[in-house]
């Protein structure tokens, strides 16, 4: 019986007491990709390094980004993938949580469909990730990105 017990302890110690925190990595770019493949989007385009400035943010807070937006502004549609540098999360999520909320306010008088994607907005926050998706299948879109993400 003792015996028992000892190697139940030791599996319980070795397997069942230890908290494995499972790091999430993933190219963003590629799954913006994955997530839009089967989706019909309006035309869009990548900002580059020197305007992440527009969303308050700069390449020394972020170890990547794929950030697309409209081209045109009678649509809101956003997919908006940042992962921050370690020691950064609270400045990037800060920024982020700014721009979002201007972005929404923008979109309040604006379009009323378009307002409604933005007010329905997916927000996927999982380690130094922050992913905010706006288009019209963006529950989905998110559902498929939190499966690449293993969440």
């Amino acid at each position: 019986m003792k015996k028992l017990l000892v190697v139940l302890l030791c599996i319980c110690t070795l397997f069942g007491c230890s908290k494995r925190e499972t790091k999430v990595e993933i190219n963003l770019a590629e799954a913006f990709t994955g997530i839009t493949e089967n989706t019909e989007l309006p035309a869009l385009y990548e900002p580059t390094g020197e305007e992440l400035t527009l969303f308050g943010l700069s390449e020394d807070t972020l170890e990547q980004y794929y950030i697309a937006m409209p081209m045109m502004n009678v649509h809101a549609t956003t997919f908006f993938f940042v992962e921050a540098k370690e020691g950064q999360l609270e400045t990037v999520k800060e920024a982020v949580d700014t721009y979002f909320a201007n972005y929404e306010e923008n979109w309040r008088y604006y379009l009323p469909e378009q307002y409604d994607l933005v007010k329905n907005r997916q927000v996927i926050e999982t380690g130094n990730y922050i992913c905010v998706i706006i288009s019209e299948d963006a529950e989905n879109q998110a559902n498929a990105l939190k499966e690449a993400m293993g969440l």
